[in-house]
């Protein structure tokens, strides 16, 4: 815009330089009205689908659990790279459970964190998710650590400039802040991680051992008429 607005200038110096010279009280010729340019808004950088449901397993598994965490939350990391890989094996893939996640950030990193992983594409979601858990050590602990999450995100395919705007786009951080609130309220979350389980009927809270996961998720589908992978606990 800044090279078209040097040209309207240059334009107008051109046509009073070259105009013939009137007498003072000559009255000026009609001319033509001048046209405001109003630039069109940029267009944001941040994609439709980070607003999206991110979720593990069938849409119309038995049991849903909805999963509340934060990205540099330790004890969360502590789950996925322990516990949830077992959870996924005996009961995501196995179509008897579905998982929701939901961002609970209580830090401005972790919150950063999650609105630029909402920015990876929706089919690299959870590897991306997975590898900021995995190498949380790393990242959570340098001087810079959204410089180090942004090394990641780009081998997730996330352009640096995408980067940029989803970790500082006031609406999308917003969004999640609220999701936060709505969960706290509705669920009384005051820490990570945390299982919701059917909608809020029964609460996990913390990390714990993969066979009282197990117990739980088998006790909701007896519940539902349906005979539980076997041997789940053994899993």
């Amino acid at each position: 815009m800044r090279n078209i607005a040097n040209l309207a200038v240059i334009l107008a110096v051109l046509a009073f330089t070259t105009s013939p010279i009137r007498a003072a009280n000559e009255s000026p010729s009609p001319a033509a009205d001048s046209v405001a340019v109003t630039p069109a808004p940029a267009k944001s950088l941040v994609p439709d689908f980070a607003y999206t449901e991110r979720f593990l397993g069938k849409a119309d598994a038995p049991v849903t659990i909805t999963e509340y965490a934060m990205l540099t939350c330790p004890h969360c990391a502590e789950l996925h790279t322990g516990p949830m890989i077992q959870i996924k094996k005996a009961y995501v893939d196995t179509g008897f459970v579905k998982i929701i996640y939901k961002d609970f950030p209580y830090d401005e990193v972790a919150l950063k964190a999650a609105a630029v992983a909402r920015c990876v594409p929706p089919e690299g979601y959870f590897n991306f998710i997975e590898a900021l858990f995995m190498q949380q050590g790393m990242w959570v602990q340098a001087s810079d650590p959204l410089g180090n999450i942004k090394k990641l995100a780009g081998f997730a395919g996330l352009d640096p400039a995408v980067f940029d705007a989803c970790a500082s786009d006031e609406k999308l951080l917003d969004y999640i802040l609220q999701n936060r609130v709505e969960a706290a309220n509705q669920y009384q979350i005051n820490s990570t991680p945390t299982f919701v389980l059917e909608g809020g009927i029964e609460k996990m809270v913390g990390v714990q051992q993969f066979a009282s996961y197990a117990q739980t998720i088998d006790r909701k589908l007896k519940e539902k008429g349906i005979t539980p992978p076997k041997p789940a606990a053994a899993q």
